[in-house]
């Protein structure tokens, strides 16, 4: 009986002491809703040992993939997570070309946008997939390795996505952060943020998400009473606010912890 509960005990421990997989991990999902398995990458610092770390989900732009913002700029954002201790997940957004279930105006019509061979039905039903395929990749891997806090990035679609899914399912983020991302839209709920630490970066030199339109959101959250960080590099163009903006988005959110 001595022998058996002791092997028990052990069997319980080992259980108890399993730690999940670290490092740059290629994985996938059966999503139910596209009967498809969609594809996301997470990264996982050197230092967990199974105790909660706050999470990152970053949200790629129009073309881009589950790859993007992972391998941008060599890998900077999983040279960023290890130096902080975060957890980093990218989501396809499926399907390819849909937009998160966003639909601000960004000054061009539905026809330029990745995608525009989609009949109407399709492009709806692509923005309402890509909308879940975010937060079920969220929910799973917050849920494997118990997030401590979950924030949420994106850069220029992404980005976007990033204002819709921030209000949306306010109550998952401890912050947000948008990469030239601006829009045109006047009816924005910036009072659905209030509570949310929010960092805006935009480049000067942008001219697919003009810095007016970021300065002019910035400026209507202020209005409000919010206190959002914005960051403007002059020289910046729609791509490199990228590589400039990452560290400073590690360093709020560190200065932001709940």
């Amino acid at each position: 009986m001595y022998r058996f509960t002791l092997l028990l005990a052990m069997a319980v421990l080992a259980k108890a002491q399993t730690v999940e997989p670290k490092g740059d991990q290629p994985r996938h999902y059966f999503f139910n809703d596209a009967a498809h398995d969609s594809p996301f990458r997470v990264f996982v610092p050197s230092r967990y040992d199974g105790k909660p770390l706050p999470m990152i989900v970053a949200l790629h732009g129009a073309g881009g993939s589950e790859n993007t913002l992972m391998d941008w700029n060599h890998g900077q954002i999983k040279d960023l997570a290890e130096r902080y201790g975060y957890i980093v997940v990218t989501p396809l957004g499926y399907p390819t070309g849909s937009s998160y279930g966003q639909h601000y105006d960004i000054g061009i019509p539905d026809s330029a946008r990745a995608g525009s061979g989609m009949s109407a039905e399709e492009r709806k039903r692509a923005d309402e997939w890509s909308e879940k395929d975010v937060i079920n990749v969220t929910d799973l891997v917050a849920t494997q390795y118990r997030a401590s806090r979950v924030y949420l990035i994106g850069h220029s679609r992404g980005a976007l996505a990033t204002w819709y899914l921030g209000e949306e399912y306010r109550d998952k983020w401890a912050g947000l952060a948008m990469m030239a991302g601006g829009f045109l839209n006047t009816g924005y709920p910036y009072e659905r943020l209030r509570g949310i630490p929010v960092m805006v970066a935009q480049g000067g030199a942008d001219t697919a998400a003009l810095p007016e339109r970021a300065r002019n959101q910035v400026a209507a959250m202020k209005k409000i009473g919010l206190a959002p960080e914005y960051y403007e590099v002059p020289e910046a163009t729609h791509g490199s606010i990228v590589e400039l903006a990452l560290p400073k988005i590690f360093a709020f959110f560190e200065a932001q912890r709940k």
